[in-house]
Order: C-alpha cells, then structure tokens, then sequence
C-alpha cells in the first residue's frame, strides 16, 4: 500500500464552499434573534458560561437567563429548519434538552409565583 500523501487530507473545493455556505447561513441566523436572546446564546452556547457567569455578566435572574437561553435555542432551531430538510418523524418534535429546559423554565415560573404571594 502507498502512503498517504498529506494533501490527501486538504478540504476539496465542494468542502470548503459548503463550509462557508454553513458559515453563513448560521451567522446570519443568529443576527435574526433579538439581542436579549442573541447574547444569551452566544455567552452559554458559544462561549461556554455557565447559568450563573451569563446573569451575572447580563444583570439577569437565573430565571431569564435560563427562559432566554431556552426561546433562543427554539427560535434558532425554527430557522434553521428552514435550510435544512428534517426527516417527517421528527418535524414537530421537540429534542429532550428543550422539554427539560421547559420543565426548568416552568418550575421557576412557579417559584416565582409562590414568592410572590
């Protein structure tokens, strides 16, 4: 067997366009959202904080930050799906992480009502 020549591994035209085309398609996505939702996304989705980092950068209860964090991640999967064809099994279903984070964003909700009180 011959070896593998290095260049082998570089990306081909096709690769690199569909790359860039994602590029866009995902920024362009993200400056649809609000800037409440588009700061909370890209302070926990992209930079990696936490629950507690992203309030306390943003001056937001744990609560916003999770509601925000939660209609942010629905809005952009709503509009990406617009790019991409999803399997008819799926459409319509909602992943596991946004039916937890719902339960959260309702037990908080609840919370809140109770202290109200």
């Amino acid at each position: 067997s011959r070896p593998i020549d290095v260049a082998d591994w570089a990306p081909n035209p096709e690769e690199l366009y569909s790359a860039a085309e994602l590029r866009e398609i995902l920024r362009k996505t993200l400056q649809e959202l609000g800037p409440g939702l588009r700061m909370v996304f890209v302070l926990r989705d992209i930079e990696g904080l936490s629950l507690e980092q992203t309030a306390e950068a943003l001056g937001l209860s744990l609560s916003a930050v999770k509601a925000r964090s939660w209609r942010a991640r629905l809005q952009l999967r709503q509009r990406l799906s617009e790019y991409f064809n999803t399997p008819e099994e799926f459409a319509g279903v909602e992943p596991r992480s946004s039916r937890a984070e719902l339960a959260d964003l309702e037990r908080c909700q609840t919370v809140q009502g109770t202290l109200a009180v």
